[in-house]
C-alpha cells in the first residue's frame, strides 16, 4: 500500500505545483499592472 500511495502523492504535488505557478504568474501580472497604474497616476498628479 505504501508503494502505491507514494506515486499518487507525487502526482498530486506536481499538479499542485503547475496550478500554483500559474496562480503566482497571474498575481505577478496583476501586481505589475497595479504598480504601473499607480506610477502613471502619481506622474499625472505631479504634472
Amino acid at each position: 500500500m505504501a508503494t502505491r500511495k507514494t506515486p499518487q502523492k507525487r502526482r498530486t504535488t506536481t499538479s499542485r505545483k503547475k496550478t500554483s505557478t500559474r496562480v503566482v504568474v497571474g498575481k505577478n501580472i496583476t501586481i505589475l499592472l497595479a504598480t504601473l497604474l499607480g506610477i502613471l497616476g502619481l506622474f499625472k498628479l505631479g504634472l
